[in-house]
């Protein structure tokens, strides 16, 4: 457990390899930053021990649809990101196949802006790839994973 609030973490004997030592990992802003055994805590540092357990890095699973908005009560980003957390998925990326579908450059930036705050996983969106969105393409590009 952490003993107090920081953005910074070091986690203790955590295994990285079968039949490998443990290591110790600091992670700053989000990114891990060194590996080595018996590092030392620094400043503000929150602490977790990873009691020889196993560190695996989150899937990323590349076709998921949350239906959000237009039929959230199917799913949306809450419920969905939650279930793939669950299950160590740590980055989904949304094909929109329901109303309203992303067609431009405006409804990706919506519904980036929607579901941002709610997503508990890192996501990305596949804007609709379609003969009416041929034109947007481009300005659609710097939001989008790909097209689908």
């Amino acid at each position: 457990m952490t003993d107090h609030p920081s953005n910074d973490l070091l986690i203790q004997r955590i295994c990285l390899e079968l039949d490998g030592p443990t290591l110790d990992i600091r992670v700053r802003d989000g990114r891990i930053a060194e590996i080595s055994p018996g590092l030392d805590r620094h400043g503000e540092e929150s602490l977790l021990d990873g009691q020889g357990q196993w560190l695996v890095p989150g899937a990323i699973d590349n076709h998921v649809h949350f239906r959000d908005p237009g039929l959230n009560y199917k799913e949306d980003y809450g419920s969905g990101s939650r279930g793939a957390l669950r299950g160590g998925v740590t980055t989904v990326l949304e094909v929109q196949n329901n109303d309203p579908l992303l067609l431009d450059a405006n409804r990706c930036r919506e519904k980036i802006a929607e579901v941002g705050s709610r997503s508990l996983v890192n996501f990305g969106i596949y804007p609709n790839l379609l003969e009416q969105t041929l034109p947007t393409l481009q300005e659609m590009a710097p939001f989008a994973s790909a097209f689908k």
